[in-house]
């Protein structure tokens, strides 16, 4: 679609790395207004099914409309915002789509100006995405690093095979080659096909080595 507006001249990327897929599409517009053109209907059968869905344009008004979401189907989704903006943004209506859209989860990165958080919302700081080689799942952390969330890829094959070990006694986990993992006794070892709960990924994860 033709438009002179801004906002809506924003470039749309889709970042992809093995079976991992988000979407940056900064500022584009999902309403067409006396300001907007709807840029999102006719982008999204392109995009297709998303991992993690970078909200447009802070989650105003006019963006992340329901077909967006409906052909994008993102399980997480990230609104970047400052607090006291001048816009109101996020906006109670785009929550209201995004919540509306079965997200897992809603982070932002302050609380800003406009609609209030809800369940399923964390109000999280720096947002830190990591996908290791090969990789089924992805992470999420937050806090500084303290807190740490995974997903499972919506394009990737079920785990069927241990990938993971840690100590029972231990806050770290690591991949199965990892040399950490020889230092670990048999009686505190264990493994498992996702990363482990309650458990912070070590260096060699981090870095995605073996």
């Amino acid at each position: 679609m033709a438009t002179t507006n801004e906002n809506d001249l924003s470039v749309s990327v889709l970042v992809s790395f093995g079976a991992f897929r988000e979407e940056i599409g900064g500022d584009l517009s999902g309403e067409n207004t006396s300001d907007y053109d709807d840029i999102e209907t006719g982008e999204a059968p392109s995009v297709g099914p998303v991992d993690v869905y970078k909200v447009h344009h802070h989650c105003s008004a006019y963006s992340s409309n329901v077909t967006w979401l409906k052909d994008t189907q993102p399980t997480v989704a990230i609104i970047s915002t400052g607090d006291g903006n001048d816009y109101g943004h996020p906006a109670e209506s785009c929550l209201e789509r995004l919540h509306g859209a079965d997200v897992q989860k809603v982070y932002w990165t302050e609380k800003g100006a406009g609609g209030q958080p809800q369940a399923g919302d964390v109000v999280a700081g720096d947002v830190e995405v990591q996908v290791a080689p090969n990789a089924t799942s992805y992470t999420v952390s937050y806090s500084g690093g303290s807190v740490t969330d995974t997903y499972q890829m919506k394009g990737a094959p079920p785990n069927t095979a241990p990938r993971y070990a840690y100590s029972i006694k231990g806050q770290l986990y690591y991949y199965l080659d990892c040399p950490a993992v020889k230092r670990i006794s048999k009686a505190n070892l264990r493994t498992s096909v996702d990363p482990p709960p309650g458990k912070q990924p070590s260096a060699c994860v981090k870095e995605g080595t073996q």
